[in-house]
């Protein structure tokens, strides 16, 4: 089973997003190596792994170019999103290219090992099939179009955004780019309100990951669905449980409705399925985090929030009222249907089974999805196994 995404524990560093400049300086200063309304810089390519070469960015295409590697756990729970966004836009004119370098130049002495060597790309992308539907290549041995495009950005995944006239748009995390390639292809693009909402949007998200009451959500997902729509909809699963407090049953099969929606385009049954299994799942109790006595004051400051945070959690997730069996079914299955070999899938089928009584088909569940899943994670669905074969065995 994969972790559940969450853009807190993204292994992107920092991302910037420019104000268009109206007359470009003759040298970039900006943190990538060029900037919004610049033109891109030429693409300097060892290998095209996946997709026919391409030799130039086209005047009249969108391009988005995403820097990412294989040891990159974000990079890849990424792709589904990029192939979602390839295959939505394809006819408009939109390329995605993954764009990923060796870690270590030639003649490189110092600690770093290579991790990311082409052959590894190779197989990497080979052993997806289907499953990367868009462009791939590999730098040059010396990192040209890295370090020409990367410049001092240290995190990835990062995207870049090039618009039909070949310039820079923006460049981000490409979790935050649905709305502005919708704006971008639809020539609705502002270069200067544009950063803003786009900034102010991204801030709302992070805000909502700190929200544990009604009061504080509803209003900030308002403002992020009236700011970037799309981005809300990404994150539609924040909503179900505030949803459910708040009792609506309509917008509770909305919100359902969203999901299993965004599951079938970005062909996620394990984000779906593990919804089902948070909302069926008994809340366990929330643990406090030992603070180690050498951390430091700013150290001690965060995991202290992070505890408080925990625990507020914990209280709150225990007044949410249960997912209602129907809709807990209708993902569950929409999960299966999309990957019936995805053990997140197979574990929400076995929950959904055990939450209407059905004990043998819930042991039948859970077995697939205990075979299926990663062996770090093979603890705690053998531990929910043995609770449905207890139960199945008593009168």
């Amino acid at each position: 089973m994969k972790l559940f995404p969450s853009l807190l524990a993204l292994c992107l560093v920092t991302a910037s997003v420019l104000a268009q400049s109206a007359s470009p300086p003759p040298a970039p200063t900006h943190p990538e190596g060029f900037g919004p309304g610049e033109p891109a810089l030429a693409l300097q390519v060892q290998e095209w792994i996946k997709g026919t070469p391409i030799t130039q960015l086209e005047k009249g295409k969108v391009y988005l170019v995403e820097f990412w590697a294989t040891w990159c756990g974000p990079c890849v729970g990424g792709i589904p999103h990029l192939n979602a966004l390839q295959r939505k836009y394809a006819k408009d004119g939109l390329v995605v290219i993954g764009f990923t370098a060796p870690d270590v130049e030639p003649g490189y002495t110092g600690p770093r090992k290579e991790n990311n060597p082409l052959q590894k790309v190779r197989d990497f992308v080979a052993g997806r099939g289907d499953g990367m539907a868009y462009h791939v290549a590999y730098d040059t041995p010396d990192k040209a179009t890295y370090k020409s495009w990367m410049n001092r950005v240290r995190g990835i995944p990062h995207s870049f955004l090039i618009g039909r006239d070949g310039r820079l748009v923006v460049a981000i995390h490409p979790f935050f780019m649905d709305d502005v390639i919708a704006q971008t292809i639809a020539g609705t693009w502002d270069p200067v309100a544009g950063p803003q909402r786009l900034n102010a949007g991204r801030e709302l998200h992070f805000a909502l990951y700190g929200m544990v009451t009604p009061e504080q959500f509803w209003p900030k997902y308002d403002e992020l669905e009236r700011i970037a729509p799309l981005l809300a909809q990404q994150e539609a699963g924040l909503k179900l449980p505030f949803a459910l407090r708040r009792g609506n049953a309509a917008d509770i099969e909305a919100t359902v409705a969203t999901l299993i929606a965004i599951a079938r385009e970005h062909n996620e049954a394990d984000k779906l399925a593990e919804r089902v299994v948070s909302l069926l799942r008994p809340v366990e109790a929330f643990q406090i985090k030992e603070i180690p006595a050498t951390a430091t004051a700013e150290e001690r400051k965060r995991r202290e929030e992070q505890n408080q945070l925990g625990q507020a959690r914990a209280i709150e997730a225990k007044l949410v009222p249960p997912l209602p069996l129907a809709l807990a079914d209708r993902m569950a299955r929409t999960a299966f249907e999309i990957n019936a070999r995805e053990s997140a899938a197979l574990s929400a089928m076995a929950e959904v089974a055990y939450a209407r009584g059905d004990r043998t088909e819930a042991v039948k569940f859970q077995r697939l999805a205990v075979s299926a899943t990663s062996k770090d994670e093979q603890e705690r669905e053998n531990q929910r196994l043995a609770e449905f074969e207890r139960t199945a065995s008593q009168p």
